[in-house]
């Protein structure tokens, strides 16, 4: 064998296969494919090589567009980064899957995942944490009434406790489209027969009303054992904070993710209102990766890039296996 070939082989032979995944069966599987687009097209590429592992829609895997069984991808990669939004890839199911069988992946743990995404789990840990969150009202089982009577009732039963206008929300977020928001009484009911036909939990809250803000924590970057991100707007990234207030979200931010344990990333979704409380509205564990994305803003803030970013989840995936 010849120098250069030699040194090709060594070369090759230290590339970490990073695979990943992307698609699903959920609602969120066009912005899983954005995702997944933007790690493949912006990967770092001295030290790693991307697999490109897609699930369709019918939840059959893929790997370089050939059908794959999911329990040979020990073989192919030795790390997956998880773009799969929505149920099975932030819920924790993916991550279950992926530790039974023995591969390393960035994100949170199974439980962790499964926390955050459940709005009620998630809203009964920031209350023992001592975060305020909205006034809401759950609606955890329709019972085997009449379709109108159970509906008209628990619209009835929302507006006399809550004012308008209010927040519906699935409680395990990701099983329909997102957070619906009513005005009135004949809206909020035309919500809550939505769900009840498909037959999901709910919370119902009440809307704060305030500057929506979102908080990247990132424990372990720049070797930093917490490292919180500058409190970013989606409609305005240069949000000005009253004094105070951007410690407060970031030292809050910091608590949820240890609390609960969020692995190498979490979100904290807050608003703080015109008087200046602040309320906490969720956390979520898988970032959004699109090129107008907080993380991006958040990055660009503190002199960053995705590309010391992406190395930093891959390998922090690497040592934590």
């Amino acid at each position: 064998m010849s120098m250069e070939a030699c040194e090709f082989w060594v070369y090759t032979y230290a590339m970490i296969r990073v695979g990943v995944l992307r698609g699903g069966t959920s609602n969120k599987y066009d912005e899983s494919l954005a995702s997944g687009a933007y790690v493949l097209a912006h990967f770092p590429r001295d030290r790693y090589q991307a697999v490109d592992i897609f699930i369709d829609r019918a939840g059959v895997w893929h790997i370089a567009g050939a059908p794959i069984s999911y329990d040979r991808l020990a073989r192919a990669v030795d790390v997956i980064w998880n773009t799969l939004h929505g149920f099975y890839g932030e819920d924790g199911k993916v991550a279950q899957l992926l530790e039974n069988l023995g591969i390393p992946y960035v994100g949170s743990g199974p439980l962790s995942a499964a926390i955050a995404m459940n709005k009620k789990l998630a809203k009964e840990r920031f209350a023992e944490l001592g975060a305020k969150t909205p006034r809401g009202i759950y609606i955890e089982a329709w019972g085997s009434g009449e379709r109108e009577d159970a509906v008209l009732g628990a619209a009835a039963q929302i507006s006399q406790k809550l004012s308008p206008p209010w927040i519906i929300e699935p409680i395990a977020r990701g099983q329909s489209s997102g957070v619906i928001k009513a005005n009135t009484r004949n809206e909020l009911a035309a919500v809550l027969f939505e769900m009840f036909d498909l037959g999901l939990p709910v919370l119902v809250e009440e809307a704060v009303l305030g500057r929506e803000v979102s908080v990247i924590s990132l424990p372990g970057f720049r070797g930093q054992a917490s490292y919180t991100f500058i409190p970013m707007h989606a409609d305005a990234p240069k949000l000005k904070m009253r004094a105070g207030e951007s410690d407060q979200l970031q030292k809050l931010s910091e608590m949820i993710h240890e609390k609960l344990h969020l692995g190498g990333y979490s979100r904290m979704r807050a608003i703080i209102t015109p008087k200046g409380a602040l309320y906490v509205l969720g956390v979520d564990t898988m970032p959004e990766l699109h090129a107008h994305s907080n993380l991006h803003q958040s990055l660009a803030a503190v002199g960053s890039s995705f590309d010391e970013f992406a190395r930093h989840m891959i390998d922090g995936a690497m040592e934590r296996k």
